[in-house]
């Protein structure tokens, strides 16, 4: 029976810090990613962005000019200038925040692909230059034409989706499960200060594991990127929108390690204080010298 019990106390600790990371992103999917309120503000933020307003406009102009296009380089340089100063206006803006939207709900309803239409800031980008030069805009492709940027499918980032759909499901049961196993593990233990220790010490160790993960993984995108301009709007969406999970998995990390100071601490005072509640030895009594 002991030995169970010392099995069933490693197997909570082992699985409440394990299920600790995996609180953090299922809340940081939930809030930052999931919730339409809160993923519009981050899409108000990197619109703002001189860096993602570049790769936009950058987009924009390749698609204008694709494959076909009979733009000139001269051409191509009015276009970029007129492309540039027609994203920077509110319209524009509403039509980019309302395609971004779409791409949200895709992530939501878990669609086989992600898709940005650019259709609307083109025929934005058409409707300027026909007020001026109409032989430039004629040089547009048509809507038809213009594809959608496939930003992601799920053949080639399961991970993206499978952690969507966790998050949907177990949003709420992934930290009340980590924190419930948890406090059983503390509650079979018989040494639980030396318990509640190690487990501080796996949840600090997972958290740090998890981060590690996403540094190197970072890095590893960045570097598929061909250009600048992509990297610097994917280090833009990269801060906006991983800073939560970062935040989040440094705080779990930090309240492990403060755990495991707490105990150290309380077990050294323990310590102290019971030492100084031992009775003293009485002093031995002196005795006479005989004659």
């Amino acid at each position: 029976m002991r030995r169970v019990r010392s099995i069933a106390v490693v197997a909570c600790i082992v699985v409440g810090a394990l299920l600790a990371p995996m609180a953090a992103a299922a809340t940081w999917l939930r809030v930052d990613v999931l919730a339409s309120r809160q993923f519009s503000r981050h899409v108000d933020n990197l619109l703002g962005d001189e860096r993602v307003q570049r790769e936009i406009s950058a987009q924009v102009l390749n698609q204008i000019t694709a494959a076909g296009s009979r733009a000139t380089p001269a051409d191509r340089a009015v276009l970029e200038q007129v492309t540039s100063a027609v994203l920077a206006t509110q319209p524009l803006r509403t039509l980019l925040r309302r395609a971004i939207g779409r791409v949200h709900t895709q992530v939501v309803d878990g669609a086989p692909r992600l898709e940005l239409d650019l259709r609307p800031p083109v025929d934005r980008v058409r409707a300027t230059l026909r007020g001026f030069d109409p032989r430039l805009a004629s040089l547009l492709p048509a809507d038809d034409e213009i594809t959608p940027i496939v930003i992601a499918q799920r053949s080639d980032a399961r991970q993206l989706w499978t952690a969507v759909a966790i998050a949907k499901h177990l949003q709420y049961l992934l930290p009340l499960a980590a924190v419930g196993v948890l406090a059983l593990g503390t509650v079979l233990a018989r040494r639980r200060g030396h318990e509640l220790a190690i487990a501080g010490a796996g949840i600090a160790i997972a958290c740090v594991l998890v981060l590690v993960a996403l540094r190197v993984t970072r890095g590893h995108v960045r570097s598929s990127i061909p250009d600048e301009t992509g990297r610097q709007a994917f280090d833009a969406v990269w801060s906006t929108f991983a800073a939560p999970l970062v935040r989040n998995l440094r705080v779990g990390a930090l309240v492990g390690l403060v755990v495991v100071v707490g105990v150290l601490i309380t077990r050294r005072v323990a310590v102290s204080a019971a030492r100084r509640r031992r009775p003293r030895p009485a002093p031995a009594a002196a005795h006479s010298p005989t004659r």
